[in-house]
């Protein structure tokens, strides 16, 4: 039972995320480069602003200083990426 469970709350999770991939993404290579590549710039903006987080060590307890930073550093790694694909 718990096998099928785990099954069904999977295809309930990612079915619809992996039904848009294979609908729209998934028939364009150059679609899926630049998902992956986009995916990986989203998650070195984490990254960084990870190393932001560690290296400030009185401010770690206080939320209102680690999430403007973490957008500021998304929206940057965004331009970034920008800039490349241009």
């Amino acid at each position: 039972m718990t096998l099928i469970e785990c099954a069904g709350c999977t295809l309930i999770a990612y079915g619809i995320p992996f039904s848009m991939f294979v609908f729209t993404i998934a028939h364009h290579p150059f679609r899926i480069i630049i998902s992956m590549t986009s995916a990986f710039f989203w998650l070195l903006s984490l990254l960084v602003s990870s190393l932001l987080w560690f290296a400030v060590v009185p401010l770690r307890n206080q939320l209102a200083f680690s999430v403007p930073f973490a957008v500021l550093f998304q929206e940057i790694f965004r331009y970034l990426f920008y800039v490349i694909i241009k």
